[in-house]
């Protein structure tokens, strides 16, 4: 037995939870600095440079997807395009993007970075030619777009992974599932199509299947579902 007053610690044993706690203590009391706009920060903790880069591009992504789904919604449902169908399907999933964007947004601000916001791309309001505006162009634009955002994704939790953010990780790998899933949807709606084609009582039908499952509202004044 130890002679004395002092009470020595036994290491793995003996928990000091008052002298472990200084390190973390000191970063609170001088702020960590964030690395994109040297402000300071309570909250910062392990989140690589890289990340949070990475993490306002996603933002990006998905803001810019919103965007192109909000002109191709306006776009089908003009009197001369007249496909409600698809015009709800794209106001959904622009909805859906939005959504993803804002969570991404939020996430960026609870761990302690800068959220960026970049310029969108302007869209096309109007597609001149007739191969460019029938139902198949809009939804393999809409693939590809999803393909891409799925890629950047993927980029994301790999340098998660790099740079040891468990964290990150989880909150991607929710992301990529929810991708996964609307590539599924968007590659059955393409492959129907370039089955059954997009003229005439074809297209008819394909987009009033869509308008049954995406809703049969469209209005300025119905909040649109936001399914996660």
């Amino acid at each position: 037995m130890a002679s004395g007053g002092a009470t020595q610690a036994v290491p793995g044993v003996l928990m000091q939870p008052l002298e472990e706690v200084k390190p973390y203590l000191r970063g609170v009391c001088a702020a960590e600095v964030n690395a994109t706009t040297s402000a300071k920060t309570f909250v910062r903790q392990d989140y690589a440079e890289a990340c949070e880069h990475g993490v306002n591009h996603a933002i990006n992504v998905y803001f810019q997807q919103w965007h192109l789904c909000c002109s191709m919604s306006a776009y089908f449902s003009n009197d001369t395009v007249a496909l409600p169908g698809c015009a709800k399907f794209f106001a959904t999933a622009a909805e859906r993007a939005k959504a993803d964007g804002l969570q991404f947004l939020d996430y960026q601000n609870m761990r302690g970075g800068k959220v960026v916001l970049a310029s969108l791309h302007q869209p096309k309001s109007e597609y001149y030619t007739e191969p460019e505006g029938d139902a198949l162009a809009g939804f393999q634009l809409a693939l590809a777009m999803n393909k891409m955002t799925f890629n950047k994704l993927r980029e994301l939790h790999k340098c998660a992974r790099e740079n040891e953010d468990p964290e990150l990780q989880d909150f991607v790998n929710s992301k990529l599932h929810e991708a996964a899933l609307a590539t599924r949807e968007m590659g059955s709606y393409v492959s129907e199509l370039e089955r059954v084609g997009t003229v005439g009582l074809s297209q008819f039908q394909f987009d009033r299947r869509v308008e049954k499952r995406h809703g049969l509202t469209l209005s300025a004044t119905v909040k649109l579902p936001v399914t996660m």
